[in-house]
């Protein structure tokens, strides 16, 4: 089907690149050489045929199966696109009216392409040896375990950055170099790395792994990062974020120049902090700043037992089960741990989340 004449109407209305290279065409059309390696065409039928099911519940594909080899079918042999001159007519007759077989082969292969990838959901983590904060080292592993696990049932893929992600920025030892100068302690310095390591990511979704997802679906996750604009969920906590590459790397810089010259005794300097200098200055309204992430527990405390109440966890993306959630949670007897101790409700997190998902998933069922 030519497309030419489309293309040139489309020109006069749609504005061009500010500057035009000329046209590599990249087909995607020839044969693979190693079809023969890929592990579905070696599964067997059976297997063939239930992933075939599973694609035809799709509307993509169900438009597909009707069309294909109907008298609604593109007849493409006429084709005058310079990108199909690679082929020749007889080839793409053979391939414009496929038999059964060919369609299931091309069903099937074209499904391996097509199918929507899983958003990301990152997070950093560096141990620190022996740990920090109230938690030791197996601590802070058991809750990123729990992290992965919450995040991946709620449809999500995860990765977790680290140092090495970091120091892949042209800008992380100039960034190290001034907060070592402002005595900044090995615990913050790493919270001021991650910002880093999602540029070099990429951009897209990171969370705190001490954040556990609610309402905040795979589904959900891929919608709301379709723009790349600096989304804050949790205000100037960076315990929810989603933005663009370029805009992590604006925002980290924004940060980095806010940053004093000289610490003052008295002065709090974390990446938090940052934020919120960034939050007060001129750049705040190139951000979205909103308040989804829950930052307290609500159980209702029966004779002898907690029950979690769901309306309180509507519309929020996820929880926080920060330091301060934990003493209060656990000092006003609502935490999901029976009889712990303040300092136990910090180390103990991993479970605690775990039991609250637990529960809002119940919320969900009725």
């Amino acid at each position: 089907l030519p497309v030419q004449n489309y293309v040139d109407y489309m020109g006069t209305i749609l504005q061009r690149r500010r500057m035009e290279a000329d046209y590599i065409s990249t087909p995607s059309y020839y044969p693979r050489d190693n079809k023969d390696s890929e592990c579905i065409w070696t599964a067997g039928e059976d297997f063939q045929q239930k992933v075939i099911d599973i694609l035809l519940k799709l509307d993509y594909y169900q438009f597909c199966d009707e069309c294909r080899g109907s008298e609604n079918d593109l007849d493409l042999s006429g084709a005058t696109d310079t990108s199909m001159t690679a082929l020749s007519t007889a080839k793409v007759k053979s391939q414009v009216r496929p038999t059964q077989d060919n369609q299931k082969d091309e069903l099937l292969s074209t499904a391996s392409q097509s199918l929507p990838t899983k958003p990301i959901m990152h997070t950093f983590f560096e141990s620190v040896v022996g740990g920090c904060c109230g938690m030791s080292q197996e601590q802070h592993e058991q809750l990123l375990k729990a992290w992965k696990e919450s995040w991946e049932a709620r449809g999500w893929e995860t990765r977790i950055l680290t140092a090495q992600d970091a120091r892949k920025h042209k800008d992380f030892g100039t960034l190290e170099k001034k907060l070592i100068s402002l005595e900044i302690n090995e615990y913050n310095r790493r919270c001021y790395w991650r910002w880093l390591a999602m540029v070099e990511a990429g951009g897209g979704w990171i969370s705190d792994y001490d954040v556990f997802p609610l309402e905040l679906t795979a589904e959900l996750g891929a919608e709301m990062g379709k723009n790349g604009t600096f989304k804050a969920f949790d205000n100037h906590v960076p315990s929810l974020i989603h933005a663009s590459s370029n805009e992590w790397d604006r925002v980290i810089h924004l940060m980095m120049d806010l940053l004093p010259n000289k610490r003052a005794d008295d002065t709090v300097i974390s990446d938090m902090y940052s934020l919120l200098e960034v939050s007060k200055s001129s750049s705040k309204n190139s951000i979205v700043w909103s308040y989804r992430v829950k930052t307290s527990i609500n159980y209702t405390k029966g004779s002898d037992s907690l029950s979690l109440d769901c309306s309180k966890y509507s519309k929020q993306l996820a929880i926080h089960f920060s330091h301060h959630l934990c003493k209060r949670a656990a000092s006003a007897q609502v935490f999901p741990l029976a009889n712990v101790t303040i300092d136990e409700a910090v180390a103990r997190r991993a479970e605690a989340a775990l039991l609250l998902m637990d529960d809002y998933r119940n919320c969900q069922a009725f």
